[in-house]
């Protein structure tokens, strides 16, 4: 996701390229963890 895509979303208009950065860099972790989830669950 990019950070232009990241401040589209309601709540997330005014924050700065860093907080962006990280933002997206948890929302990545926690899909891949979600993700994992789901496999071990349908496995």
């Amino acid at each position: 996701m990019s950070v232009e895509r990241l401040k589209s979303f309601k709540g997330f208009e005014n924050v700065n390229e860093d907080e962006a950065d990280e933002i997206i860099k948890n929302l990545e972790q926690f899909a891949l963890i979600l993700c994992k989830q789901v496999q071990q669950n349908v496995a």
